[in-house]
């Protein structure tokens, strides 16, 4: 769902057209949730539904954020230094059903304890690694905004 040539603000229509992209495709299932980072959520609280009516995109309740009827969450790993066009500092707000979001595990869990890299200042470094894949199942059960401005 692009906003603008430049990146525009997200406003309600946004929202709900992320939806509607997922559910042309028939993926539109009860367990669907938005996903942003921070700064979206702050700009969306403080943006109004409709001009006038007093209720922020953005809302609180009992069950924790949602966002058009379905559970919102934060992470700020998703982008917030996108560009498009001229706009930079862009965030990006996803839909989904992310259970056609696979994620996979080889292995277990490799620690290195290296006790020579930081000896000298009397430190101990300690390198963990893990394999995995991430993986979507239907591409269509997903869709993005990737030129929200926050500021």
């Amino acid at each position: 769902v692009a906003l603008g040539a430049d990146g525009a603000a997200c406003d309600w229509d946004a929202i709900v057209d992320l939806e509607e992209r997922v559910a042309a495709n028939n993926a539109d299932v009860k367990r669907c949730a938005y996903v942003t980072n921070s700064a979206v959520r702050g700009t969306l609280k403080r943006s109004e539904k409709f001009t006038g009516s007093g209720l922020a995109i953005w809302e609180e309740g009992p069950e924790g954020s949602m966002l058009n009827g379905y559970r919102a969450h934060v992470s700020n790993t998703v982008p917030r230094d996108l560009t498009k066009g001229s706009g930079s500092g862009l965030s990006a707000i996803l839909f989904g059903n992310w259970s056609d979001l696979v994620i996979g595990h080889w292995g277990g869990v490799d620690i290195l304890v290296d006790p020579y890299t930081l000896s000298t200042s009397g430190g101990l470094r300690v390198v963990v690694m893990m394999d995995v894949g991430v993986g979507i199942r239907r591409p269509e059960s997903f869709a993005k905004i990737v030129d929200a401005i926050t500021t």
